[in-house]
């Protein structure tokens, strides 16, 4: 798992990134970022079938739908089943 969402960071550390444990609020100051990409990992993704996270995915995160940069989902392919919720 390290090696998979840190693997950026990792492997091509000439470029700037910002890595947000979303077990932590989110800074303030997030919005204000122009992002190339933002990139959604397997621990993250994983959380989207709590009900209790979806309700925080849904206010916290919702401005990334929004963002004008590149979104990129890198989930756990063999742990992930959609559900109707996700269509």
């Amino acid at each position: 798992m390290y090696e998979k969402e840190l693997c950026l960071p990792n492997f091509a550390p000439e470029h700037n990134y910002l890595v947000h444990d979303f077990e932590l609020p989110l800074p303030s100051y997030i919005t204000d970022i122009h992002f190339d990409a933002i990139i959604l990992t397997q621990t993250f993704l994983s959380k989207r079938q709590d009900p209790g996270f979806r309700q925080r995915l849904n206010e916290v995160y919702a401005f990334i739908g929004s963002m004008q940069c590149f979104k990129i989902a890198l989930p756990q392919d063999d742990a992930t089943v959609p559900t109707a919720t996700d269509r």
